[in-house]
C-alpha cells in the first residue's frame, strides 16, 4: 500500500485548538462494558511547549455493525502555536462487501494546507485469503500501484510491488521477507530488497517485544502478514500500529531502538503511552 509522506516544514496555516491557555482532559471519558472501540488517538511531543506540542490526532467513526467506517487524521507541525498549526488533514472512507468485516475499498483524501499541489484523492482496493491481505492496488490518472503478497512458506513471503507511471512505464520491486509470529504477535521481520542498479540486496531487520495487554488497534488496522513493509511510520492508520494481539514495548530496526510504556485501564486497555523519543499518546474509547 502506498503512503503519503509529509515533509518536515516550519509552518502551517489552520488553527485546530489551543491547549496553551487551559488544561486539557485527556482521560478516557468512557470505561466499562463495550468501551473497547477507539474514538480518538492523540500524539504529542513532550519536548515542545504546551499549545505547540500536538503531532497528530486520529478521529474514528463506526457503522451500525461496529465496523470502522472511516477516520480523519489531522497532522500538525510541532513547535508551532497560534493560527498556524495544522499541516494536513487526511480523510479515509471504508466500503465493505455485505456483512464482511474486512474492507474491500478505502478512499483516501489528502488536504495539504500548505502545499495544495499535494492534494489528491486515491482509491485503494484490497483482496484477502484466509483473513489476510494478499493484494492491494491504488492509483489515479498519473500513477498506479499494485502490491502482491505471496506466502512461500510458513516463515517466508514474497512481496512484489509494481508501479506504473505514464509515460515512463512499469517498474517492479521484489522483496523477500522472513517473519516470526508468536502468540499473535510479530516478533521478527527481516526483508531483503533486490537493488538491480547496485547488484545486491538491501536487508532490514526488525525485532519487536510486546506487553501482555490488548492492542486496541488490532480491530482497526488491515491484516498484513508483513506490516513493517507497509511503512510502520507512515501517515495512514497502518503507519501507527501492526495487527498484533498486544502492544509494542520495544522496537529494534537494524540497531536503532525505541522503547515504549503504557498506563492501562482495569481491563488492560491502554489509556496513555510514552516512548523514549519524547512522544506521548492518549487513547480515548467509545461505547457502541
Amino acid at each position: 500500500m502506498r503512503f503519503f509522506t509529509i515533509p518536515v516544514l516550519l509552518e502551517c496555516i489552520v488553527l485546530f485548538f489551543s491547549s496553551c491557555q487551559k488544561e486539557v482532559d485527556w482521560s478516557d471519558p468512557v470505561a466499562g462494558q463495550d468501551s473497547i472501540y477507539m474514538k480518538k488517538y492523540i500524539v504529542i511531543d513532550t519536548t515542545e511547549p504546551s499549545g505547540a506540542d500536538t503531532i497528530r490526532i486520529f478521529d474514528f467513526n463506526y457503522n451500525a455493525q461496529k465496523r470502522l467506517s472511516g477516520y480523519i487524521h489531522t497532522i500538525y507541525t510541532p513547535g508551532i502555536s497560534g493560527p498556524a498549526r495544522i499541516r494536513a488533514i487526511l480523510t479515509y472512507s471504508y466500503t465493505y462487501p455485505g456483512s464482511d468485516t474486512l474492507p474491500s475499498r478505502i478512499i483516501e483524501n489528502i488536504n495539504d494546507l500548505l502545499i495544495p499541489s499535494n492534494n489528491i484523492t486515491d482509491t485503494f482496493y484490497y483482496f484477502y485469503q484466509n483473513g489476510m491481505v494478499i493484494k492491494d492496488s491504488s492509483g489515479n490518472a498519473s500513477e498506479y500501484f499494485v502490491d502482491e503478497i505471496m506466502k512461500l512458506s510458513p516463515t517466508r513471503t514474497l512481496l512484489r510491488q509494481q508501479n506504473l507511471v505514464p509515460p515512463f512505464g512499469l517498474s517492479t520491486d521484489t522483496t523477500y521477507i522472513y517473519t516470526s509470529w508468536l502468540n499473535g504477535n510479530l516478533v521478527r521481520e527481516t526483508d531483503s530488497l533486490w537493488m538491480p542498479s547496485l547488484g545486491f540486496y538491501d536487508i532490514t531487520d526488525n525485532t519487536v517485544n510486546y506487553d501482555n495487554k490488548p492492542n486496541p488497534f488490532r480491530r482497526l488496522v488491515l491484516p498484513y502478514t508483513i506490516p513493517y513493509n507497509n511503512d510502520i511510520f507512515g501517515t495512514s492508520l497502518e503507519g501507527i500500529a501492526p495487527p498484533t494481539l498486544n502492544n509494542i514495548i520495544f522496537f529494534d530496526q537494524d540497531g536503532s531502538t525505541l522503547t515504549s510504556r503504557y498506563q492501562y485501564r482495569a481491563d488492560g486497555y491502554p489509556v496513555i503511552g510514552w516512548d523514549d523519543d519524547g512522544a506521548k499518546c492518549f487513547y480515548q474509547y467509545t461505547r457502541l
